[in-house]
């Protein structure tokens, strides 16, 4: 079951059906990106997840941008392909966890990022993000990223 971050795009829901039963979980982030085709094979056959900080995100940036109406609409028929992990207790203290370990190992954790992070590790699910320096210090975080090193 992956998990991802805001990096993803919405051309990838077009080829998989997240609700097809049987399949595995991935955590899937997402963010208007247009190297969003290298992620495709790592989402395959999966569910795809993504965490309600995510989700607000997504409806900030959309109210930011001021998109009409219909593609308002557009963007959550969209989110509703995704199983959006809400917050928990136990969500909570693994949240609280990752920032104190990357803040104890001198790395700066952003908020919204702290909680994608706990998500996917609280899930045993992988994290696809093509920003992947913005996780570095979490531990037990399984990365997949098809960005190259810099």
């Amino acid at each position: 079951m992956p998990c991802a971050n805001g990096e993803a795009t919405p051309g990838l829901t077009r080829r998989h059906d997240a609700r097809r039963p049987g399949y595995g979980h991935r955590f899937v982030s997402l963010q208007n990106d247009s190297r969003a085709q290298r992620y495709l094979p790592h989402l395959y056959d999966q569910q795809w997840l993504i965490s309600f900080i995510t989700e607000a995100e997504l409806e900030q940036w959309a109210l930011l941008s001021n998109w009409h109406a219909k593609r308002i609409e557009w963007l959550r028929a969209f989110l509703g392909r995704f199983v959006i992990v809400p917050s928990s207790h136990d969500l909570v203290l693994k949240w609280a966890e990752v920032m104190v370990v990357a803040r104890r190992n001198g790395r700066r954790l952003e908020t919204a990022d702290a909680w994608i992070a706990s998500t996917a590790t609280l899930y045993g699910a992988p994290l696809i993000t093509h920003n992947g320096s913005d996780y570095l210090g979490v531990r037990g975080l399984n990365l997949i990223t098809e960005a190259a090193a810099t």
